[in-house]
């Protein structure tokens, strides 16, 4: 479903080019509402899909250096092709298999690189880097560190970044 957002979001650029202003902006907008509910699909399916797989991820582990090369290669040719993005992965080795649900770490990291790319409209630099075996507290963690050469953060926002109704977002 997301190729097929971004290829809408082609169709779309395409489309602008050989057509008049008023007609190019309302196929625009009429895109716009398809890709909204390819999204609105892509997440009831996401939903779906984790209530199956909760608990057989999480007994033989996921490799998540392989799940974020998977997502960066899906980008490569979609998401990052079309905002003008360079990816640079620097991925721990020594990373091994941990309990972790899948759909939802890839459902996480794509939020954020989504998130970074909508933060660089004139393109820019994604760094993805994993470090194994990070101490918090005496417990062993694993980090995933997705960071961006945009503009960063309002300062306003950022006072309530991780509240659950602050967006920047309409």
């Amino acid at each position: 479903l997301n190729i097929i957002s971004n290829y809408l979001t082609l169709l779309g650029q395409k489309l602008t080019s050989k057509l008049s202003q008023d007609t190019s902006n309302e196929i625009n907008e009429e895109l716009a509402i398809v890709r909204e509910e390819v999204e609105r699909t892509s997440k009831i399916i996401s939903r779906l899909k984790d209530l199956e797989h909760d608990t057989i991820d999480t007994q033989k582990g996921v490799d998540i250096n392989h799940e974020i090369n998977n997502l960066c290669a899906l980008y490569k040719h979609s998401l990052f092709l079309l905002s003008s993005t360079q990816c640079n992965l620097n991925l721990d080795a020594k990373l091994t298999k941990i309990p972790v649900n899948k759909n939802h770490l890839k459902q996480i990291i794509t939020n954020l690189v989504k998130n970074s790319v909508e933060a660089m409209p004139e393109g820019g630099t994604i760094d993805i880097t994993t470090t194994n075996k990070v101490n918090m507290n005496g417990k062993d963690f694993v980090e995933i560190v997705v960071s961006d050469n945009g503009p960063g953060i309002n300062s306003d926002i950022l006072k309530d970044l991780f509240s659950p109704t602050t967006s920047t977002k309409g």
